[in-house]
Formats: C-alpha cells, structure tokens, sequence
C-alpha cells in the first residue's frame, strides 16, 4: 500500500525543494529524488497535522551551558551525515529544559514549513544571538553546517568556561563577605545588650568606643524595620537608576576604571571579542560584518563606541591595526598582533592566539584577585570583631584597674 511522504531536498542548482510524493516506502522515494540528482534533507510520512500550542514558560533564556551542548551535539550529528531535521528531533527528544525544548519544537516546525535554519532560528534573537544566527547563514550558503556548528560549539564552551572561572573565583569572597556582616549583626544587636546590662550593674564608666557601639546596637534592635526599609529603597533605586542609559553607561565606565578589577573587566572583554571577531572571519563573514556583531560580545558601552568608530573607519578603507593604534584605548599586545594577522592574512589566526592568550590571563588575573583579597578579607574581618570585643572588654580592664587601685 503506497504513502504519502513529504521531503525536503536540495537540487542540483542548490536550491532548497520541498514536495511530496507517494510511494511503497521511504526507500523508493530517495531512490527516485537520487535520479534527479537530489540531495536529500528529510524526509517524512505524511501525517495529520495538529494544531501547535505552545506556552513558553516564564523562565530564563538559554544559558551558554546550553548553547555549548546544542552546538556540540548538532555538530556531532551532522558530521555523522544525519539529516538536519533529524538532528532536531533528537535534541528536541533529549533536552530537558523547558524553555529549549518548546524553541526547539517551534524551529522544528518551521523548518517543516520551508524555511532555512537561519531563518527558524532568527525567530528567537533572545535566545540565539546574531553571532549565532549569522554564521548559520554562512554554513548553509557554503555547505559547512558541521563545520560551523563545531566552531560555535568550541566557542560557547570556552565563554561558558571563562565565565565559571570568574563566578568561582568570586564564590570565596562573597561568602567571607555575607559572613562578615552577619557575625557583625549578631554581636552589635544581639551580644552587646547583653553586656550591656552588666554594666549597668556594676556602674561603670563606659569609654567612647564602647558608647558608640552601643547607641548603634540600639537603633538597630529598636528600629531594625527603618534600616531595611531605607536599604531596600536604596537599592531599589540603584537598581532603576541602573537600568536607565546613563545608569548604564557610568556602570560600564566604573567597570573598566575600578584598580584591579577595571583590567580584569578590560581582558575578559578583549577575550570575548577576540573569541567572537576570529570564528566569524574565518567563516568567510565580511570584516565590516564581523565588527559588527563582535561589537556586542564587549558587554560594555565605552569599549563599544570605539567599536562603532573603528567600523566607519574600516569602513573608509583604513584597518583595524591603524584604528587601534591610533585610539590606543585596548592593550599593546592586542594592537600588535593583530597588525600581523592583517599583514599576513591570517587575521582568523592572529585572533584565536589573543583569545587564548587573554583567557589565561583572566585566569590568572582571577586567581591572583583571590589570593590578594583571602588575606584582605581575613584581616578586615578580624578588624570589625576585635573592635566588637575590645568595646566590650575596656569597661571591663577599667573595672579592674579600679578594684586593684582600690
């Protein structure tokens, strides 16, 4: 009994074909598509469709762990010679997060309707970037799919991989940090009253020190509901005034000023653009183009201007070594090195090279941050508990004095 199958095919002029025909099985329709001299992309038996209702939940987008793992597997898949379509149901199977599962059901139906890769995944820019959706385009147009997706793969692994790398190394001293300041609560709310009293008893003479700590243990036990009200107005309004342009901006030129850190944020920056700037040239994308989507990778305004500059200057024939070393607002090295990528044509090159260089000078930039603020931390802390325990413990040596003097 012959079926309906629906196919997908690239022709000989490689175009994209989509049709229908009816057969025993799917064997004979490829027989007949290879005559033709079709190249096949999926086929299927035709089946009632239903109507797609999908509610996408109120979650957070696609993570880069997520990106890496897609990336890597539709790689694997494709290298293996699976259809692409085939590729998406397997991962559509798989996955177990929601929120990728219900775009990766969207973009499977989309393909099915006719539309390019790029094109179902362009419908979802928050969750695909144009990095992303740009060197798809490239894939399909020189039939390197695989290729491409292991690049993406090797990318987003190593964004994912830097970006842990700095949440560890920063794990430590938020901890100190959040311990700090409730040991402190505790003793200035809860110990000191208790002394308090004692005092009190014994009719002492308080020092100065031990007065002030005394009057803020009272205000925070008696008007503790004030401190959190004023807090949280605080930062609610830091929080608004930060999602504002010039909240932004004065957030991006804090984060490039601040000693120590402002290098950090300037070499995970020079990282993340050399990373992005270097997959996309050696895919064949356009400079200008390039510049263009690797501006966005900088995260950060002030550098991203430069970036805009830099695209009219290329854009007026000039290079990119000739603009940086004019602005010569990034590192030597960086200016250097990609003087010799254009130089040579190997700019693709040159750029994984300071990619990799700057990963590991993140690296350790991070580990030598955390091992300067763990003794910082350690001595800051036993700075605030020891001025606690000497306001407490000078009434008492006071008291002594007096009993001996006595």
């Amino acid at each position: 009994m012959s079926q309906t199958y629906l196919y997908k095919a690239r022709n000989a002029n490689g175009q994209i074909i989509t049709g229908q025909m009816e057969a025993e099985d799917a064997k004979v329709v490829v027989l007949r598509l290879r005559e033709q001299g079709c190249l096949i992309i999926n086929i299927a038996e035709q089946k009632v469709k239903q109507a797609l209702t999908i509610e996408l939940p109120w979650g957070k987008k696609v993570t880069l762990k997520d990106l890496a793992v897609f990336c890597r597997q539709f790689a694997t898949m494709l290298a293996a010679g699976l259809p692409i379509i085939n590729c998406l149901s397997v991962l559509l199977e798989q996955t177990e997060k929601r929120k990728l599962k219900n775009i990766l059901a969207e973009i499977t139906s989309d393909i099915e309707s006719g539309n390019t890769l790029s094109q179902a995944f362009g419908k979802h820019p928050k969750n695909f970037p144009q990095l992303f959706i740009s060197l798809l385009q490239v894939g399909e147009t020189t039939g390197t799919l695989d290729n491409i997706f292991d690049r993406l793969a090797v990318y987003y692994e190593k964004e994912y991989e830097l970006k842990e790398k700095i949440k560890s190394a920063m794990t430590y001293p938020t901890v100190v940090m959040f311990m700090a300041c409730f040991v402190v609560i505790a003793l200035v709310a809860f110990i000191l009253p208790i002394f308090e009293g004692v005092f009190a008893d014994m009719d002492i003479q308080l020092p100065f020190l031990t007065k002030i700590l005394l009057l803020v243990s009272h205000f925070l036990t008696q008007y503790w509901y004030l401190v959190l009200l004023v807090l949280g107005i605080f930062i609610y309004s830091l929080k608004t005034y930060l999602y504002t342009e010039k909240g932004k901006t004065l957030l991006d030129i804090v984060k490039i000023k601040l000693p120590v850190f402002g290098m950090l944020n300037m070499k995970v920056s020079i990282s993340r653009f050399s990373m992005s700037l270097s997959i996309m040239t050696g895919s064949g994308v356009p400079v200008l183009q390039a510049l263009e989507i690797a501006r966005d990778s900088l995260n950060n305004r002030i550098l991203a201007k430069n970036m805009d500059a830099l695209q009219e200057f290329v854009r007026g024939g000039g290079s990119i070594a000739e603009f940086l070393e004019k602005n010569k607002v990034f590192p030597s090295m960086m200016r250097k090195m990609i003087a010799v990528g254009e130089t040579t044509g190997s700019l693709d090159t040159m750029l994984s090279k300071l990619a990799e260089f700057y990963e590991k000078e993140v690296q350790f930039t991070v580990d030598r941050l955390t091992s300067l603020l763990e003794p910082f931390l350690i001595i800051f802390l036993g700075l605030v508990v020891g001025t606690i325990v000497l306001s407490i413990m000078l009434p008492m040596v006071d008291l002594i004095g007096g009993l001996n003097g006595g």
